[in-house]
C-alpha cells in the first residue's frame, strides 16, 4: 500500500520480483480516494500488503473478504504503541499508533512476515525469500546500533514535534518526547496549545524540533528557544530506494537536530 511497505517488500523479493506500489508518495494514506486503476491493481493483485484497518482506513471495506491480504499489525511480537494525547502525551486507551514501520526491530518482523507468506505462494522460491529477508535483518540492526550508541552518548535527547508520528523511532533510540503541537499534519493548531507548548519547551529547555514534508516551519518557530534546531523528517521515506536508507536518514537527521 504505502512507500514503506514496498521498500521492505522489495528487499524480500530483491532478484525475485518487484512490487507495486499502491499509493503514491507523499499521499496521506488515512483518506486517499481510489481511482478505478487502483480498484483494478487490487482486484489482480497476488498479495495485498498493508499496515492495517488502522493506518489504510479506505481499503477496509473493498479487503475484509478477501483472503490474499497480508495484515502487518496483527503479527505476534510486534511492538504497538498507543496514540498520545495532545495536551500532555498520556496514551490513549484502546488506540494504535500505526508509524509501526519506524522501529527496526518490527521492520525485521514484517519482512520475515513477507517472506513466510511469499514462500507458501511461491515453494520452490521460499529459501531464497527467507534468506533476503535475514539479510534485510543484518542490514538495519548494522544501520541502527551505532545511531542507538551515538544518540545514547548525549546529555539531553529530548524533542519536540508538529505532529507526533515518531514515537516508534523515539523508542527504538532512546529519545525523549516533549509533545507535539498537533494530532493531525494537516490540523492548525491552536493558540492556546502553541502557548502551553512554548512553556513547556521553555521550562525543559528543549531545543530540538521535527516536522514532517509541508509542516508548518514558522508555526514551529514560534514556540522554538533561542538557538534551536529543526529537522525535517519524513516518515513516509518518498525519496528513498532503499528502507535502510530511508530509516537512517531519519535516524540521522534526529541524531543533527539533537546536537550530534
Amino acid at each position: 500500500t504505502i512507500k514503506p511497505l514496498t521498500l521492505i517488500a522489495a528487499a524480500v523479493t530483491d532478484g525475485l520480483g518487484q512490487p507495486g506500489q499502491l499509493l503514491p508518495d507523499g499521499v496521506s494514506a488515512h483518506d486517499y480516494s481510489l481511482r478505478p486503476s487502483d480498484r483494478l491493481r487490487l482486484q489482480r493483485a497476488e498479495l495485498v500488503i498493508r499496515v492495517g484497518p488502522t493506518h489504510e482506513r479506505f481499503l477496509e471495506s473493498l479487503l475484509n473478504a478477501k483472503t490474499n491480504v497480508l495484515t502487518l499489525s496483527s503479527l505476534p511480537d510486534l511492538k504497538r504503541l498507543p496514540l498520545r494525547r495532545l495536551e500532555d502525551g498520556a496514551p490513549l486507551p484502546a488506540s494504535l499508533d500505526s508509524h509501526l514501520w519506524l522501529d527496526p526491530e518490527n521492520a525485521i518482523l514484517m519482512a520475515r512476515a513477507i517472506a513466510r507468506r511469499l514462500g507458501r505462494q511461491h515453494p520452490e522460491q521460499a529459501n531464497r525469500y527467507q534468506a533476503n529477508a535475514e539479510r534485510f535483518a543484518v542490514r538495519l540492526r548494522q544501520a541502527w546500533l551505532p545511531l542507538q550508541q551515538r544518540l545514547a552518548a548525549l546529555p539531553h535527547r529530548d524533542y519536540a514535534a508538529y505532529h507526533d508520528a515518531y514515537q516508534y523511532l523515539e523508542s527504538s533510540l532512546g529519545l525523549r518526547f516533549a509533545g507535539s503541537l498537533s494530532a493531525s499534519p494537516e490540523i492548525r493548531p491552536g493558540a492556546k496549545h502553541l502557548l502551553l507548548m512554548k512553556t513547556r519547551l521553555q521550562q525543559q529547555r528543549v531545543t530540538c524540533l521535527v516536522r514532517e514534508p509541508g509542516s508548518s516551519e514558522a508555526l514551529l518557530r514560534q514556540v522554538a528557544l533561542p538557538g534551536s534546531r529543526q529537522a525535517v523528517l519524513d516518515e513516509t521515506f518518498r525519496g528513498a530506494g532503499d528502507f535502510v536508507q530511508g530509516w537512517s536518514a531519519l535516524g540521522q537527521a534526529m541524531a543533527h537536530c539533537l546536537g550530534n
